[in-house]
């Protein structure tokens, strides 16, 4: 099976045409944006690339196999919610399984799901098994800044690599300085040249002049790779939680996003053909490449089946083999890095999943307090919301993660939360819940013990949250509650 994968920003030329347009809604692709991001997905092998002699190798996108279908839904002038609709829905006409959304408006202008146009299209193709993955944003690293955090959205965080690019100053008097950058330039042409600096550094580089003669040598960039630690959350990637619900985890998931070598668009006098990028926009069509990679050894998996089997397993440690940390140096938290890194091999045998249904989502449109009328309005369908609907209750959809907000530990029973888990492993399975509880509660997974057969394939669950100490009077507290499946356990994790 071949999937499909969908890139806007570009269109990129497929035709023999000889006509070019110019202007700002030409097909082409002006700063290759789309171009990069398009090659991440489901680049083809290419051998022997490089930027520069720097990050020498072979290229591939995650998803080789897959169809790219591209369409342009921004201009220089930005991107319009009118264009971006109808880029999703020739996408629709044209048949693709994926849709990759490397774009997002700020978080600050986002004043609900319902008048976000990423949102409101990924809603409607949802409903029609494609999937939709969004970049979480570049407005890090504070918090609330998150983007594109509608439920039936795959949100993508952006980490670093384990190779890093650094540049050496040797001075005269033998001393050298190491940082993190790419030097590309030629000097040789002269042994020397001036030193100039701005204002706000004249303090820095007076001492500068106590020197008769002060030199220094900028070494050639160099490549170092098995790079520790890493991952590490990019200070960009824009953070949670979502200024909407809290009550939803957003960022989902996080794959790499800085230094990403990939194939542009050539601009310039000696211009690369490869170059290396950094945001969100790059980490969301890994995502999107291992999404259909899943998805061409399990062609009946829906989409949120393949969600939660990406959320399920992703990873919370770096290659030190401990818990993922942010640019700080800090351990990263769920509102930075979601379920954690993306390990797509072992997300093609997750064992259980969590499927998120079209009904789940009305669910949420309902507690969240959109009235019937205007949920009819824009899904044209006809629901009925549930009798009771309030925010705190959509931590009850079947999602693949768990997040109460503003958990009040005054009563016994402080929340019970619902969710029911799809066996996709071995038909006759057992699975045992392991918690770990944070501090002052006390979590039961109900039933503790799960079997599956041949005629019992997906079962309920109820995970409960228990007091164990009294709170002073108006405490609260806000816990986030992450889920990971194994193969014969089920461990409910606390972060």
């Amino acid at each position: 099976m071949h999937a499909y994968d969908v890139f806007f920003n570009v269109v990129l030329p497929s035709s023999n045409s000889s006509k070019t347009t110019t202007g700002g809604w030409s097909p082409r692709d002006p700063i290759g944006h789309g171009t990069h991001v398009a090659m991440i997905a489901a680049g083809a092998y290419v051998t022997n690339v490089s930027y520069y002699g720097l990050a020498r190798g072979t290229a591939r996108g995650g998803s080789p196999s897959s169809r790219i279908a591209s369409y342009k839904a921004c201009s220089e002038d930005g991107c319009s919610g009118s264009t971006i609709l109808k880029a999703i829905e020739d996408a629709i006409k044209d048949g693709v399984d994926m849709i990759s959304i490397s774009i997002g408006m700020s978080a600050i202008f986002q004043e609900d799901f319902l008048s976000d146009p990423i949102a409101i299209g990924a809603f409607h193709v949802d409903q029609m098994g494609v999937m939709v993955v969004c970049s979480a944003g570049n407005d890090g690293p504070d918090p609330s800044t998150v983007v594109n955090t509608a439920p039936w959205v795959f949100t993508v965080a952006a980490s670093t690599i384990d190779r890093e690019f650094k540049s050496t100053v040797l001075l005269g008097n033998g001393k050298t300085f190491q940082g993190s950058g790419i030097h590309l330039s030629n000097l040789s042409s002269s042994r020397t040249y001036p030193l100039a600096f701005g204002k706000d550094v004249v303090a820095r580089l007076t001492p500068l002049s106590e020197a008769r003669n002060p030199t220094a040598t900028i070494l050639p960039t160099v490549d170092v790779v098995k790079y520790k630690p890493a991952p590490v959350i990019a200070y960009f990637s824009s953070r949670g939680p979502g200024q909407l619900t809290e009550n939803i985890i957003k960022p989902d998931i996080t794959a790499p996003g800085v230094a990403i070598l990939a194939a542009v668009v050539p601009i310039g006098q000696k211009p690369p053909e490869y170059a290396t990028r950094s945001g969100t926009s790059m980490a969301c069509p890994h995502v999107t490449g291992a999404a259909a990679f899943i998805r061409s050894f399990h062609h009946q998996w829906t989409s949120s089946m393949i969600k939660s089997a990406l959320m399920t397993t992703a990873t919370v440690y770096d290659n030190l083999g401990k818990p993922m940390t942010k640019n700080t140096g800090n351990y990263a938290n769920p509102h930075e890095m979601g379920v954690g890194e993306i390990s797509p091999l072992k997300a093609l045998n997750p064992g259980l999943v969590f499927e998120t249904t079209t009904e789940d989502y009305f669910k949420f449109l309902c507690y969240y307090g959109y009235s019937e009328k205007t949920i009819r309005s824009v899904t044209n369908k006809n629901f009925n919301c549930p009798n009771i609907s309030n925010d705190k209750l959509t931590s009850n959809i079947n999602y693949p993660s768990i997040s109460i907000s503003n958990l009040d530990r005054h009563r016994g029973v402080v929340r019970s939360i619902r969710r029911a888990v799809t066996n996709v492993g071995s038909p006759n399975a057992t699975y045992i819940a392991r918690v770990h509880g944070p501090s002052g509660l006390l979590v039961k997974v109900i039933p503790e013990k799960i079997a599956f057969s041949e005629s019992i394939k997906r079962v309920s669950l109820k995970v409960a949250f228990y007091s164990k100490q009294e709170a002073s009077s108006g405490y609260k507290l806000t816990h986030t509650i992450y889920i990971y499946i194994y193969s014969s356990l089920i461990k409910f994790d606390t972060r």
